[in-house]
């Protein structure tokens, strides 16, 4: 069948249009224009990220700059702390004994220089020794004493209520000659009798008759605790007469009294917990 002209027209003007691309002539009008607008976007975009990182890294530069060049806030003036203080730059090299920081480098033979090293006894007295700091009481809580034996319980607090008050008494005495506001002889004095009497009233304690479950456990821990609270002011003993020798003592002779007494305030304490523990399971 012929088609007449409106029909040739119109076959001819339809476009097809698929996937891969299109018959209609409009396509050809649109020349660069797409290739274009896209790549001002892209250089749009890579301009603001180069802004963004400028302006970032301009920020992290005033930044550290306020900090100091080690990151650490800056101290008067824009001096900064980028070392450890006076020579402390190896804290390894330093002996930490019961004084507190010391000068002398550790060499090869021991702490101080060696054993030998000496201080003045006074500056020791005032120092956190385990005589006056590690008390029994402080080495037990409130949870230890929890359910346990009514006398269990009041037994050993009358032992450590008896170390603590010697102990804050000790005190004193030292640190009153550390500061100076007591005679260093007369305090060693006092201090040498409250170490005597203090021993004398450790004895003294009765300990109850345990009988039931446990009842070996619960003896046992009561007496070697109680032993182990005489053994701490025997060693606090040693210590002091160790002061009443010399103005001066070594750093050997020092460590060696104060691990002996702290050594004793542990064994009191876990000797005591094991007591409670056992009297509370009965």
């Amino acid at each position: 069948m012929a088609l007449d002209n409106n029909e040739t027209d119109a076959r001819e003007k339809r476009s097809i249009e698929t996937a891969s691309g299109t018959t209609s002539p409009d396509n050809a009008k649109s020349g660069n224009g797409a290739y274009l607008i896209a790549a001002v976007v892209v250089v749009v975009c890579l301009t603001l990220g180069a802004c963004a990182s400028g302006c970032m890294r301009l920020v992290g530069l005033a930044f550290h700059e306020e900090l100091g060049s080690n990151g650490s806030a800056p101290y008067e003036d824009d001096v900064y702390f980028d070392e450890y203080p006076d020579g402390y730059e190896n804290y390894e090299d330093y002996d930490y004994g019961p004084w507190g920081w010391e000068d002398e480098v550790v060499d090869e033979q021991g702490p101080q220089g060696g054993e030998s090293e000496m201080v003045e006894v006074k500056d020791v007295m005032g120092a956190e020794l385990s005589a006056t700091r590690d008390t029994i009481d402080s080495l037990l809580y409130a949870s230890d004493y929890a359910n346990a034996e009514g006398t269990v319980r009041t037994t050993i607090r009358e032992m450590v209520l008896i170390d603590r008050d010697a102990s804050t008494e000790l005190a004193n005495l030292l640190h009153g000659v550390a500061w100076n506001d007591k005679d260093q002889g007369e305090a060693l004095e006092k201090a040498a009798t409250l170490a005597k009497e203090t021993e004398e009233s450790l004895r003294a304690v009765a300990l109850p008759a345990i009988e039931g479950n446990n009842a070996a456990e619960v003896s046992g821990g009561l007496e070697r605790g109680k032993s182990a609270a005489i053994a701490r002011w025997q060693a606090i003993a040693a210590q002091i007469e160790l002061f009443q020798k010399a103005d001066e003592v070594s750093y050997g002779e020092v460590a060696k009294t104060d691990d002996a007494v702290a050594q004793a305030s542990l064994n009191a304490a876990n000797e005591f917990k094991d007591a409670l523990q056992h009297s509370a399971n009965r």
